[in-house]
């Protein structure tokens, strides 16, 4: 019989700050994050960097980051392990660039960083600090990598592998040799964010972390958490189109949330919120645009909403930090505005996005992330 999953804790780290106070705030004010910096040989660009976290010399940023939510996890994590043997506690956490900066800025040193540098360091840090003997992986899928290590973890609580676990994913990779790649791929704006606006063209990038404590109501009810909120069913898919670019159809998108409904036992009338990837390029817009269009027609369109045109897109840390936010706007019962949205782009109009926040009743949020190479990954988040 499958388990239900729920959410005990969470912790997040981003461009609006540290901790759920400063994403709520965020999320209500719409504040925009991201301002410009230099970087030697691009000049200066728009980025969205936590800028009340500092660097601690010879480690790389991804794992201060890491560290940093994990703190706020820590009390939850201690007391749901008093009660739970260590080899029934997961962990599934990844980076979805490795350890880029200190690659870069410590090359000479890359025969003592060898071991830090690989993708899974997230999974193999946090396991040693909460002594985590269960299942533990580190999916690396770009920008789908937060959501698919949450729901990864889901399963084995769904499934009675583990009964509580750790997942989420951290990204810090704001370089110049990081930037250069993905601008010469014309994937970035100079500019700034503008999802689903006409003004959009391209994404900025950021940084940040947030990680997540899954666990069954009994281990939830023996340590005394009230979950924040269930998260009660999840699919992940490929397009299996293009290296970098999406298929503007939106279909296989909608194909996804299908099954993530189905999988929570849920149609699409019970959505009363939706959490989009939004990156602000236009092939990306146009896909979800799309989405929404084919998903919920013949049914009411609830409002959707997406915050990579205030804290930028944190890659592989996107999927956890966004999902963060949904339980945020879940919990305080409001729809969170879309930043740098004003005129809907042309083949976008089909999104009921807001400017600002607003009250809203919410009982189920569908959230969807896509990355490079066609990887998908979407759950259902509902209230306990």
């Amino acid at each position: 019989m499958r388990r239900r999953v729920y959410i005990a804790a969470m912790g997040v780290v981003g461009p609006w700050g540290r901790g759920i106070a400063a994403q709520e705030q965020g999320l209500i004010e719409g504040c925009v994050a991201i301002a410009p910096e230099h970087f030697d040989g691009l000049g200066t660009l728009p980025v969205a960097r936590c800028r009340n976290i500092d660097s601690i010399p010879g480690e790389d940023r991804t794992i201060t980051l890491l560290r940093t939510a994990a703190d706020e996890v820590a009390h939850a994590m201690r007391r749901l392990s008093e009660r739970t043997p260590p080899e029934c506690r997961g962990v599934a956490a990844a980076t979805s660039k490795g350890s880029i900066l200190l690659f870069v800025e410590d090359r000479a040193h890359i025969d003592r960083h060898f071991l830090d540098f690989p993708a899974d360091l997230p999974a193999r840090v946090l396991a040693r600090r909460f002594d985590l003997r269960g299942p533990s992986q580190a999916l690396v899928s770009a920008c789908a990598t937060g959501l698919h290590n949450i729901t990864r973890a889901a399963e084995w609580i769904a499934d009675g592998r583990a009964d509580f676990a750790i997942a989420g994913s951290s990204e810090a990779a704001l370089t110049p040799l990081y930037l250069a790649s993905f601008r010469n791929l014309g994937a970035m704006s100079a500019k700034g964010c503008f999802p689903f606006d006409a003004r959009h063209d391209g994404f900025v990038a950021g940084e940040g972390a947030a990680l997540f404590v899954l666990a069954t109501e009994d281990a939830c009810l023996r340590a005394g958490i009230e979950p924040l909120a269930e998260l009660r069913g999840w699919a992940s898919a490929s397009e299996a189109h293009h290296w970098t670019s999406t298929k503007p159809d939106g279909k296989h998108v909608a194909s996804l949330a299908r099954r993530a409904m189905r999988d929570a036992g849920v149609v699409a009338g019970d959505i009363d919120l939706v959490s989009l990837h939004g990156t602000g390029t236009p092939l990306n817009d146009e896909a979800e645009s799309r989405a929404l269009a084919d998903l919920f027609a013949g049914c009411p369109m609830p409002p959707a909403f997406g915050v990579k045109g205030a804290i930028g897109h944190l890659m592989g840390a996107a999927g956890s930090v966004e999902l963060a936010c949904s339980v945020i706007a879940l919990r305080g019962q409001f729809a969170p505005g879309t930043p740098g949205m004003e005129t809907a782009a042309p083949n976008c109009g089909s999104a009921h996005l807001l400017k600002s926040a607003e009250r809203h009743r919410i009982e189920c949020v569908l959230k969807w992330n896509m990355g490079f190479g066609g990887h998908l990954a979407g759950c259902v988040i509902a209230r306990p």
